[in-house]
């Protein structure tokens, strides 16, 4: 009995091994694949990685070696290729001709006025504003203004012509000695200047000479003074002069004939002055240029001592704006009407003289006015 009990125990022993054998290699084989089906899903990884990154290589490659993107350029129209020229020994043709500007339409007469129309006769279109206003801007500022005529001197003469050439029956012409370095302060010091002068006068239509400065009646004892007053006196044209009582006094003296337009009323005389000097000089004439503001008293009448001169000398003054600078021209409609102001409360038929009937008989142009 014991016999059997040791070899059942024997065997059981031997199962008990062997099964425990087959567990172990059992789980070895089931370790060594497990193993292997890791190494198979990493290398499928690895691959797939590989061929991924690949492909991102070959992209990015692609993209390196492909033209670049235009930027986008606002749309132009589309020009068909030409093909390109034959090889020619001729020679290639000339530039097309280009047309000459025509020359502007002188401008038609004020057909209506919508108020008082206005003779200006002292104007300037100077070089300074040449480049601000084209000669039809500064006519269609007269026409805004209703000033159907304009006396006009400028520095240089040019700005004279050009007005001239645009609207030749609203322009009354005069021939300025501003040019170069003859300016205001020593034009009478001038080298050449009464052949200047004496080449205007030959070859355009003028109606006088100035607007010039005299500084003092000592001017007028200079040569080239005293041959443009003579020259003046001998064409039977008008000086315009910029200067006091006592230089008109001595033009007056130098030359009895002489036909003067004192510019301004004498400036910075007094109207009592200017009364008493057309009282003596039966051919002096003044325009109201820079005294507008002085005419007007501060109770908005006009002040006495104009008045007295508006109806003294009602047929011998004139209006006039004085544009001697481009602000004067950006201002012209206000300075026009600034005039408006004085004319307004004389009675009708002195307003209308001073306005312009009077610069109408001097200078002709009545049928701008009627």
């Amino acid at each position: 009995m014991k016999t059997i009990s040791t070899c059942f125990i024997n065997l059981i022993s031997k199962a008990t091994f062997a099964l425990l054998l087959l567990i172990i290699v059992a789980g070895c084989t089931i370790q060594v694949e497990g193993e292997q089906l890791e190494n198979e899903r990493f290398e499928s990884e690895q691959i797939a990685s590989a061929e991924v990154e690949g492909v991102e290589v070959e992209e990015q490659l692609d993209v390196a070696t492909a033209a670049p993107e235009p930027t986008l350029q606002p749309a132009s129209p589309t020009v068909a290729p030409t093909a390109p020229p034959p090889t020619s020994t001729a020679q290639p043709p000339p530039p097309p001709t280009v047309a000459p500007t025509p020359a502007p339409t002188p401008t038609q007469p004020i057909a209506h006025y919508d108020q008082l129309p206005i003779f200006d006769t002292h104007v300037h279109y100077s070089e300074d504003a040449w480049s601000v206003f084209s000669p039809a801007e500064i006519i269609q500022k007269f026409i805004n203004s209703d000033v159907g005529r304009a006396m006009v001197s400028s520095s240089p003469d040019e700005g004279t012509r050009r007005l001239y050439a645009q609207a030749p029956e609203m322009i009354v012409p005069f021939a300025r000695l501003y040019h170069g370095n003859a300016t205001s302060s020593d034009w009478y010091f001038a080298e050449g200047i009464y052949e200047y002068l004496q080449g205007l006068l030959e070859t355009h239509p003028y109606q006088g000479i100035g607007e010039f400065h005299l500084h003092s009646s000592a001017n007028v004892t200079l040569p080239s003074v005293q041959n443009t007053i003579r020259e003046a006196v001998a064409r039977d044209i008008y000086l315009f002069i910029h200067t006091d009582a006592a230089s008109v006094t001595a033009v007056f003296n130098f030359e009895p004939n002489a036909k003067i337009f004192w510019a301004h009323a004498g400036m910075s005389e007094p109207p009592e002055v200017v009364s008493a000097m057309m009282d003596q000089y039966p051919n002096l004439w003044t325009d109201l240029s820079y005294r507008e503001y002085q005419i007007i008293a501060p109770d908005g009448q006009i002040a006495p001592e104009w008045m007295k001169l508006f109806i003294r000398h009602q047929d011998r003054i004139t209006v006039g704006s004085d544009t001697w600078i481009t602000p004067r021209w950006r201002g012209y409609e206000q300075t026009i009407a600034q005039h408006r102001l004085y004319l307004d409360q004389l009675p009708p038929d002195i307003a209308e003289k001073i306005a312009f009937r009077n610069a109408v008989r001097l200078f002709g142009g009545g049928e701008q006015f009627d």
